[in-house]
């Protein structure tokens, strides 16, 4: 930062310890010093609208990530009269694509209990779309009419698409250049493959 001119920003700056809650146990460090200053220790730290926790679990961020999209599914039920069917359309998928879609590769492998409230946002909104009451079922619908995959199925289509995509040089670069590929070809396909899926 020295080299850059910069200066470190106090209030901007976070540290954060990442690791099992065995090996974060171990820490004693409250603060670390950076120059003249003094950074606390977090716990959380949010990048680029991805709330990372100190053990990589994501609970805190698929929390965060879901008390949002509720606050905006109640807006969006109060102008549901006011709109057309394919606004309303419109609406929910820019939506879902917008909060539920957004960075969630990083909750690859991430413990079903902590997707488990992104799920719930899905569910919530395709009524909104389906026009059904509130306990109808929607478990065909969503399949057959909205053509959504469930959450775990949709962060794992998305890993599948980005491999491919690194795999066939149509990636930006730098994921390409992350993406290489092993001496066993099968384990790297087999790998992003989502459950169920066969070759």
């Amino acid at each position: 930062m020295r080299a850059n001119r910069l200066k470190l920003n106090q209030d901007k700056t976070q540290f954060m310890w990442l690791g099992s809650p065995h090996q974060l146990s171990k820490v004693r460090l409250q603060s670390i010093r950076l120059g003249d200053v003094d950074i606390k220790i977090s716990t959380e730290a949010l990048c680029l609208g991805v709330l990372l926790d100190s053990a990589l679990t994501f609970a805190p961020h698929a929390r965060r990530l879901c008390s949002k999209s509720f606050y905006h599914l109640r807006q969006m039920k109060t102008v549901l009269k006011s709109l057309t069917q394919d606004a309303a359309t419109t609406l929910v998928h820019a939506f879902i694509t917008c909060r539920v879609d957004y960075c969630n590769s990083v909750l690859h492998r991430v413990s079903a209990v902590n997707v488990q409230p992104l799920q719930n946002v899905l569910n919530a909104a395709a009524p909104i779309i389906l026009r059904k009451r509130k306990f109808d079922s929607i478990t065909a619908d969503v399949r057959d009419r909205l053509h959504w995959l469930p959450v775990l199925q949709r962060i794992e289509y998305k890993v599948c698409a980005l491999i491919y995509k690194c795999l066939h040089q149509a990636a930006p670069t730098y994921f390409t250049e992350l993406c290489l590929p092993c001496l066993n070809q099968s384990i790297v396909v087999t790998s992003v493959l989502p459950r169920g899926a066969t070759l």
